[in-house]
């Protein structure tokens, strides 16, 4: 279809079948759109290469280990519960971030307990954008 010039209108909430299928993607948040282009053109505005996710267990106050990791990288979430802190940050090198997050906890009394490191994709975009994840 694409090839014969039609235009098809795909609604999800699936962003990786989103990036996969579509030549151009709107955001909509509420009702409004806040962002429209290719999918490589959103992943730029994050400013980053690739996505750290840390779970950390923490005892005390979460500040000191989140202003430590801001200093290597964006903090674009974060979340406590039961015990545990899971952080999402935006990064240039996952190679230099992950060592100073392990500083970071080490210096603050906190544990890392996982580490997944991810490329930049359209959740992160919409997170980004609209300060909340696509299931909230």
């Amino acid at each position: 279809m694409h090839d014969r010039g039609t235009t098809v209108f795909l609604t999800t909430h699936y962003l990786d079948e989103a990036d996969a299928l579509c030549d151009r993607i709107a955001i909509i948040d509420h009702g409004r759109i806040v962002a429209l282009d290719t999918p490589a053109a959103l992943k730029r505005t994050i400013r980053a290469e690739e996505v750290v996710h840390l779970e950390i267990a923490l005892d005390g106050d979460e500040g000191p280990v989140i202003d430590r990791l801001a200093r290597s990288g964006t903090v674009a979430r974060s979340e406590r519960s039961n015990g545990t802190l899971a952080v999402t940050a935006h990064c240039a090198s996952a190679r230099d971030f992950v060592p100073a997050a392990f500083d970071a906890a080490r210096t603050t009394g906190a544990t890392i307990r996982h580490v997944e490191v991810v490329p930049v994709t359209l959740e992160d975009v919409f997170l980004a954008l609209t300060g909340r994840a696509l299931r909230e």
